[in-house]
């Protein structure tokens, strides 16, 4: 079982990561181009959001199992993103004008961490 979510957990790290960087270019675009951001990337930040949950999630199982990372800052990288997302949901109204500007630096930033994290964990 535990290889089983040590797999899940480096492919869904992988999927987070390129999803994560495909939905940030994709924002900065409409941020750049001052275009109002179409259904689908709406749609794609609530796909990062559960990407993120789902890597922490079998993270957390992994730790509970008594499996480290390589690093202690793995854990870091791969908690900072779900208390942000929970900090992007919880303000959206707040920062409705500026929302691209913020998902496409979030997303850019998820992005480099789950980079980050991909070589201070398990598939490092």
């Amino acid at each position: 079982m535990t290889a089983f979510l040590l797999k899940g957990h480096t492919t869904a790290a992988f999927a987070l990561t390129g999803a994560c960087a495909l939905g940030g270019l994709w924002s900065a675009y409409f941020w750049a181009t001052r275009r109002s951001v179409p259904k689908a990337l709406e749609v794609w930040y609530v796909v990062c959001y559960v990407l993120v949950y789902l890597q922490v999630g079998l993270g957390a199982l992994l730790y509970s199992r008594g499996l480290r990372p390589g690093e202690g800052t793995h854990v870091l990288y791969g908690i900072t993103p779900a208390v942000v997302t929970l900090i992007l949901v919880s303000s959206r109204t707040s920062f409705e004008s500026r929302r691209v500007a913020v998902m496409t630096v979030a997303l850019l930033a998820f992005a480099g961490m789950g980079v980050r994290g991909i070589m201070t964990g398990f598939a490092g």
